[in-house]
């Protein structure tokens, strides 16, 4: 009995009819490796042209500086508890935990990825920002390609 997906390593390794084992998952990983450098590349381009737009364009700097804001209130709107103890009770010898809501913009605020972030120039930021969009949109659709790539390849080393 067969387990997984057609082209997922567990599948090929119950799949009976594919011989070479070996070398139908050391397809498999080869193909996936270079859809990888696709998504490297389109990622890394992405964030180039955004740097050199950003760094060019006033109006697209007022979009960016816009976008910064509006995520923030958006961070704004959520809330996480946050636990706060109070000085030791001499009488009772105890500590004594007060919990308080404070918005998730004031968390991340004071983080130290924030600060360098903030650090950046606009076009650095342009290029964070626009690669890790390409990055996320991207992704999906080059694991749904090596799903279906993988599958191929696995009916191309079962014998018939």
């Amino acid at each position: 009995m067969q387990i997984g997906m057609y082209g997922s390593p567990m599948h090929v390794m119950t799949n009976d009819k594919v011989q070479d084992k070996k070398g139908c998952l050391k397809a498999i990983g080869k193909d996936a490796l270079k859809d990888t450098a696709k998504i490297g590349g389109i990622t890394l381009g992405t964030a180039a042209a955004a740097s050199l737009v950003t760094g060019n364009s006033k109006k697209v700097s007022g979009l960016l500086s816009s976008m910064k804001q509006n995520f923030a209130g958006v961070l704004d709107n959520f809330s996480v508890k946050q636990f706060v103890k109070s000085a030791e009770d001499s009488v009772a010898d105890t500590v004594s935990e007060s919990q308080t809501y404070v918005s998730l913009k004031e968390v991340l605020k004071d983080s130290k990825f924030i600060k360098k972030l903030n650090s950046l120039p606009t076009p650095a930021k342009a290029g964070l920002l626009a690669g890790g969009l390409a990055f996320m949109i991207a992704s999906p659709i080059i694991l749904i390609a090596n799903a279906a790539k993988g599958g191929a390849t696995e009916a191309k080393f079962e014998e018939r």
